[in-house]
């Protein structure tokens, strides 16, 4: 056999077995399950939480009736969140500004939000048509007048300290009179309150008997950082965990940095390449904080909107229970956000949120009367009421057990002064909170 023959032979066989290689490889399929590229995005960069639509977050925080010279409300603050639900649904038009010394409260139901909140931002969560043209207004209360001798309803639209209001009509083939009627008339259901420096514009309003209220205990199931590391960093694969002295951990890429306290209970982000914090509308930041929180499913609990600063720069969600307000010392029933130059600059919440219902309504709490907590301010604190800028009943969340992280919330009177912070009555030297039953 000569070398020719040797070389066709072997250049042969390397020609075959590159055929048979291909046609394996072309026919090999890997036993690997099916990996999608939204459940790898969802997996990646979503909480444990829900998304959630404006008219969800949106919610007032008390609804007053005036009527027959009395100041009253419902027994319960669901009650009153159901009134308001069906309110939603009255069609509204005919919008027109007027001068504000044409409203007085007698007679109508007072609806008040937490915040101001925009006029166009409102109306989304309201049966307004989408052609009214509506003023640039932020709304903190709302007037619908109670009437059974007028062709149409009128619904006032007021911010604290403005010289003018905003009117719409609801015409009279939507009897808004008969919707209330039902709950006048049922006086059984009726709490009288209180009214407090009621020649301001925002006078304040406190149940005057006693209210009782259950203490609710719940266990607690953490929220994994890894998600909002890549929701809060461009680069998530530039982010380096590190340490501090103090036992915190947190997650810079060396611009942005997010810090994790040492029991893994609440976070802190920030972004300090962002200089500019100038202020913004409040329909923008209301919008790019609840599409940013919408992206991550960020809902974790029943949060509400409460605040936006005077710059429109901040604004915060609060858990709400039962339609009252949860407060606590280290800021875990709060998520709070700062927006500039379109980008987020800040992001603090907490990283347990509720899980098991442990104690439902066993226990309650009967709190000291309006009458009493207004007697007691009006005795201790000087230049009462002029200082106060709020008075509420809330739940104090507590840590009951620090080691699995039980949380308890108790009912508690609480103050808001003038540019100041919400804090426990008993703090100010009120001990008549009440007691366990």
């Amino acid at each position: 056999m000569t070398v020719e023959h040797i070389k066709t032979i072997v250049l042969s066989s390397l020609i075959a077995t590159s055929l048979l290689l291909t046609v394996a490889i072309w026919n090999y399929q890997p036993n690997l399950d099916e990996l999608g590229d939204e459940n790898f995005i969802d997996a990646a960069t979503k909480i444990n939480g829900q998304q959630k639509t404006m008219k969800e977050i949106v919610e007032p925080k008390q609804l007053i009736f005036h009527e027959n010279n009395r100041t009253f409300s419902l027994s319960s603050r669901t009650a009153s969140l159901d009134l308001f639900e069906e309110m939603r649904t009255w069609p509204m038009t005919d919008f027109e500004t007027l001068s504000s010394n044409q409203l007085e409260r007698e007679s109508k139901v007072e609806v008040i939000f937490p915040t101001a909140v925009p006029l166009n931002v409102l109306a989304n969560t309201l049966s307004i048509n989408e052609e009214e043209e509506l003023p640039e207004y932020n709304v903190n209360r709302m007037f619908i007048e109670i009437s059974n001798n007028q062709s149409s309803t009128s619904v006032y639209f007021v911010t604290d300290g403005e010289d003018q209001v905003i009117r719409a009509v609801i015409r009279r083939n939507f009897d808004v009179y008969k919707s209330l009627d039902q709950y006048l008339v049922n006086s059984y259901d009726h709490v009288d309150y209180l009214t407090i420096d009621e020649k301001r514009d925002n006078p304040i309003y406190i149940p005057e008997g006693e209210v009782t209220l259950p203490v609710y205990t719940y266990t607690t199931t953490p929220i994994s950082v890894s998600p909002l590391i890549n929701v809060l960093f461009n680069d998530p694969n530039m982010v380096r965990p590190n340490s501090s002295t103090f036992g915190q951990s947190y997650y810079t890429d060396s611009t942005r940095q997010l810090r994790i306290n040492q029991d893994q209970k609440y976070m802190r982000f920030v972004n300090p390449s962002i200089s500019n914090i100038d202020s913004l509308p409040r329909q923008e930041v209301l919008k790019q904080s609840l599409d940013f929180v919408n992206d991550h499913n960020g809902w974790t609990d029943n949060y509400k909107l409460f605040n936006i600063n005077d710059s429109g720069s901040t604004i915060d969600y609060r858990i709400f229970k039962k339609g009252y307000p949860v407060f606590d010392d280290n800021n875990l029933s709060l998520i709070q956000q700062t927006w500039a130059e379109q980008e987020l600059y800040a992001y603090n919440r907490a990283m347990v949120q509720f899980a098991t219902l442990i104690e439902s309504e066993s226990q309650q709490v009967t709190l000291a009367s309006g009458s009493d907590v207004l007697d007691y301010l009006n005795k201790s604190m000087n230049q009462f009421p002029l200082l106060i800028e709020d008075i509420a009943i809330g739940y104090k969340m507590e840590e009951t057990n620090k080691v699995s992280l039980v949380l308890t919330l108790k009912p508690v009177w609480y103050i808001k002064t003038v540019g100041g912070d919400w804090k426990p009555l008993s703090e100010e030297g009120f001990n008549d909170q009440g007691g366990v039953q």
